[in-house]
């Protein structure tokens, strides 16, 4: 029973929606992501951004600050190279596993994963609420973007936000266990939603495909019948001739 329930459990999390997932359909599922890219892009840069500036006179490291800044706009730069190139790729299909290995690096949350304990250990109070609150706002703002992928979307979420459970759950008090709950149930919101909307744009790809195929099917029904009529004038004209 156990074995079940947790192979289910991993399917859930992990694994894309269909088993019967092709290259067209993930390239169809990114491309719909990339829409809503740079909302992602934007809120990752400006808490990056907030970040530096909040912790700028404190005791943090400023070196610290300044390397993980560099890392943070890397990484940005990176996700619009690939949005660029994804676009251009008329070959995106045929290479969708490198594309998809490529999304899925892009897409790891351990950027904020740093951020979390480096940012809150050395401070309390308001600075560790400042940090909750930018990671915290970062990840509901980027899951409907690495919810096409469900890997990409499990490792952004857990890689962002279990540094910032554990971090609490250390610290061993009651409102660092109940900011620990108010993690748990965010990450589990963000899995469910996440596997919910791509169950739900896989949908609308596969009606769009079938109703594809029903107008090309369309198609050439017309096409047989107007034939099949043309001949059938021509065969009427040459009766009448005759």
């Amino acid at each position: 029973m156990s074995e079940s329930f947790w192979k289910r459990a991993y399917r859930a999390v992990f694994r894309p929606s269909a088993s019967h997932m092709t290259g067209r359909k993930i390239s169809k599922m990114i491309l719909t992501s990339l829409k809503l890219h740079p909302v992602a892009l934007l809120a990752q840069f400006a808490g990056m951004t907030s970040l530096v500036a909040t912790f700028w006179q404190s005791e943090v490291s400023r070196v610290f600050l300044l390397v993980w800044y560099a890392f943070g706009l890397a990484q940005i730069y990176f996700a619009l190279r690939y949005v660029r190139y994804f676009w251009q790729d008329r070959d995106r299909v045929a290479r969708i596993r490198i594309w998809v290995r490529r999304w899925t690096a892009l897409a790891a949350g351990i950027i904020w994963g740093v951020a979390g304990p480096s940012l809150m250990l050395p401070l309390s109070g308001i600075s560790q609420v400042v940090t909750v609150a930018v990671v915290v706002a970062v990840t509901f703002a980027s899951w409907p973007v690495y919810s096409c992928w469900l890997p990409s979307l499990t490792g952004f979420t857990l890689l962002s936000l279990i540094p910032l459970m554990v971090t609490f759950a250390v610290q061993f008090g009651i409102s660092e266990a109940l900011m620990v709950l108010v993690m748990i149930v965010s990450c589990a919101f963000i899995l469910y939603s996440g596997r919910k909307l791509n169950e739900m744009v896989l949908a609308s790809i596969l009606t769009d495909d079938k109703n594809r195929r029903l107008v090309e099917r369309l198609k050439v029904e017309v096409n047989q019948s107007e034939k099949a009529r043309r001949q059938a004038e021509h065969l009427s004209e040459r009766r009448s001739r005759f």
